[in-house]
């Protein structure tokens, strides 16, 4: 029976898929069944199996391109529409590269800071065991000062915070979020699709954010209301963090609780150890938005 290709019928990324793969087939064949008939010129039936060959990488490196580097774009309508949704009310989304060199850069930089801060912290408490005199006793907070510095630097410069300027506390929230040293690069909320303050307030920490910045802006709202936090690894969040986001209907949030500020206080403290808490004590809201 002949089979045949309506394109029209090609409504959703995995028939695409499949349809690159009967495509190989029909080509490959095409080519083999010419090679085999094909007599002069004698060059010719070489050149279509070489290209039958080439086909075969040709195809799967295409394959693995969009299931890759255009994952978002191969969604189902009904799921990239979400993703389009969630760029649009979170702000101007950062191009593909810019977000991978930015990465890079962050996750580079945070990991050689976070490492340093875990030495110093190790080696002061080796300090503090030796029940030393009052000189190391000096060091011991010299050293607390000097890991506070770094701490700060950490926190004030490596992200780019955007507010929800909807949000009922927005104010006191912006003011203390800027005494404690954080600029706020981007507003939203009025500018987004649905100009309307998000059911619940959530924290969104992207990619490259780590635990001393996450406690710093926790810390600053946990006296404005009820908060919850999450992590997410969308490429466009790279440095930058979501107060007031949207975009957590259906997605794994915890609250946040002043035992969780407990544990964001410590050195030890990373962002793999936050995604662990929301792993171990996960809350999931239907919606964004109020009904309407």
């Amino acid at each position: 029976m002949e089979q045949q290709l309506q394109p029209h019928k090609v409504t959703k990324p995995i028939q695409l898929l499949a349809a690159w793969l009967l495509g190989l087939v029909l080509v490959n064949t095409a080519f083999l069944t010419s090679a085999r008939f094909l007599v002069s010129p004698t060059w010719a039936a070489g050149v279509l199996v070489l290209a039958s060959v080439a086909n075969v990488p040709l195809f799967l490196i295409c394959i693995f391109l969009l299931q890759t580097r255009f994952r978002p774009e191969m969604q189902e309508d009904s799921f990239y529409s979400r993703y389009l949704e969630i760029q649009q009310e979170t702000g101007t989304v950062r191009s593909r590269t810019e977000s991978t060199s930015a990465l890079e850069m962050i996750v580079r930089s945070q990991a050689r800071l976070a490492e340093d801060l875990q030495v110093v912290h190790e080696r002061m408490s080796e300090i503090q065991n030796l029940q030393s005199p009052e000189e190391v006793a000096a060091i011991v907070r010299s050293s607390e000062e000097a890991l506070g510095d770094v701490r700060q630097r950490l926190v004030s410069g490596s992200v780019a915070v955007e507010l929800n300027d909807l949000l009922s506390v927005y104010g006191r929230l912006r003011k203390g979020l800027e005494n404690a040293g954080f600029q706020i690069a981007n507003t939203f909320g009025t500018t987004s699709a649905r100009p309307e303050p998000p059911v619940h307030n959530v924290i969104a920490f992207g990619i490259g954010v780590e635990g001393p910045t996450i406690h710093k802006i926790c810390e600053v709202a946990s006296g404005l209301g009820e908060w919850y936090v999450q992590t997410t690894e969308l490429p466009y969040t790279v440095a930058r963090v979501f107060i007031g986001a949207y975009g957590y209907g259906g997605e794994d949030v915890t609250k946040l609780t002043s035992e969780l500020l407990v544990e964001m206080s410590k050195l030890t403290f990373t962002r793999e150890a936050l995604e662990s808490w929301v792993r171990t004590r996960r809350v999931r809201f239907d919606a964004d938005y109020p009904d309407r």
